[in-house]
């Protein structure tokens, strides 16, 4: 199989050579997603009347494994009725790229989920150690924003179901019975305003099944705490 580049002279471990292949392999996939980005903004038509070009600006991404992707895109501006100036930009709102933010949706999705394991200051060495050099306060940021975005969404359901009378479409597998068991145990606390914190545990399970044959010992079915 040809290889298609010249490995440098300079290599002189496995290390090496594997670090050189990803970042001639990454540098590839940045050239492949900027021409794929053009094509797009080139099918795209006008957002509509009202609206005039301005040319094309380039978007600065930074994205998955630290690819900087430097995105040609067409804006377009029209004057509000306050006298105020709008853009506004086909590609952007095509691919979901918010109008400021220079980090990739996968970056975002990325950094949420880490946040939900370790502290916003780890989820950020993390990522740096990637690559990616983003903020702790970023990625608080955008965790908010992820759970306004969460809430606002279970509102309209609920809202949605105080209408219909119908339960929204449920996700896995279904359960004749839920049964939800919670308790807690109080801890004393040391140099703080409140002498004393409960911590509480729920569980949720659907019943009682028997361990053996016998039927002399059960387990919870289907548990999560």
């Amino acid at each position: 199989m040809e290889l298609g580049f010249i490995v440098p002279s300079d290599i002189r471990s496995f290390k090496d050579l594997e670090r050189f292949i990803v970042a001639t392999v990454l540098a590839k996939v940045a050239e492949l997603v900027e021409a794929a980005v053009r094509r797009i903004d080139e099918s795209l038509s006008p957002p509509g009347r009202g609206w005039k070009s301005v040319g094309r600006k380039t978007k600065r991404v930074t994205g998955l494994w630290g690819l900087e992707y430097r995105l040609q895109r067409r804006m377009y501006r029209r004057r509000r009725p306050d006298g105020s100036w709008e853009e506004c930009c086909p590609l952007d709102d095509k691919l979901g790229l918010p109008h400021r933010e220079r980090f990739s949706p996968g970056v975002q999705e990325w950094a949420v989920e880490l946040a939900t394991r370790h502290p916003f200051r780890v989820a950020a060495a993390i990522l740096a150690e990637a690559g990616i050099p983003v903020s702790a306060q970023t990625i608080h940021r955008w965790v908010q924003e992820a759970g306004a975005s969460r809430e606002a969404e279970q509102r309209r359901a609920v809202e949605a179901m105080e209408q219909t009378g119908e339960l929204p479409p449920g996700e896995g597998r279904e359960a004749t019975a839920v049964i939800c068991e919670v308790d807690g145990v109080w801890v004393a606390l040391q140099r703080e305003k409140q002498r004393r914190w409960e911590l509480k545990l729920g569980v949720l399970h659907e019943g009682w099944e028997p361990e053996s044959p016998a039927g002399r010992c059960f387990r919870l079915k289907g548990k999560g705490v």
